[in-house]
């Protein structure tokens, strides 16, 4: 197999990989996946906050190796795009699930769900640009 195939198909198993954890986060938590999100809404947020910075960091790093390489306008509009509005994403989604973690009540959950589903969506969009 030569090298650049071998490189698209890791890619392609990597994001399909990281899709369906960041889609069914409790597929990579073992025992956990029992429980419901709604028994542990500040854990769920933070394993979908890190899944979702793995995602798009590896997506990220593999859009930059291959930019010089005619890469898809698509591809490198959404990188550019997660580049600029991933930073401050990330920001509120942590401070959301600080606040909650400090207040423990409901508008402040409905708060950190609403800032992490963001994140999740944004990482959940750039899948298919890998699968291409």
């Amino acid at each position: 197999m030569s090298k650049g195939v071998g490189q698209w198909l890791q890619a392609v198993v990597c994001a399909i990989a990281l899709a369906t954890a960041i889609v069914v986060p409790s597929a990579i938590v073992g025992c956990s996946s029992v429980s419901t999100s709604a028994a542990y809404p500040v854990r769920d947020a933070e394993l979908t906050v890190q899944t979702s910075f793995e995602a798009l960091d590896a997506f990220l790093q593999w859009e930059a190796a291959n930019r010089g390489r005619g890469a898809n306008a698509e591809v490198t509009a959404a990188a550019d795009r997660i580049r600029t509005v991933a930073p401050t994403l990330y920001r509120a989604a942590w401070s959301a699930i600080r606040e909650h973690k400090r207040l423990r009540d409901t508008p402040s959950r409905i708060r950190m769900e609403s800032r992490v589903e963001q994140l999740r969506s944004l990482a959940v969009d750039t899948a298919p640009l890998w699968i291409r």
